[in-house]
């Protein structure tokens, strides 16, 4: 299974996470899943419980505190909190 990495940009610096498998968030048209290789995207994530599926079949959990943006693209997922 394809993995990829997501990167969240906040105040205090940048988390990273690899070996994702996928990636659930809810936007303002509702909620989304994200695979590797997914079409490139922009997005507004709404606040609340970013879900990441990891390769080994594990689940990581983010919590954001307001809207933010969220973008796809060949690279892998960037969610940026800062300033929005």
């Amino acid at each position: 299974m394809d993995v990829f990495s997501v990167s969240v940009l906040h105040e205090d610096g940048e988390e990273r996470y690899d070996d994702i498998v996928s990636v659930t968030i809810k936007t303002p048209s509702g909620e989304i899943s994200v695979l590797a290789h997914h079409h490139p995207l922009v997005t507004i994530a709404k606040k609340g419980t970013v879900t990441c599926k990891t390769k080994h079949n594990g689940a990581r959990e983010i919590i954001l505190a307001r809207d933010s943006i969220f973008k796809v693209s060949p690279e892998g997922v960037m969610i940026l909190t800062i300033g929005f």
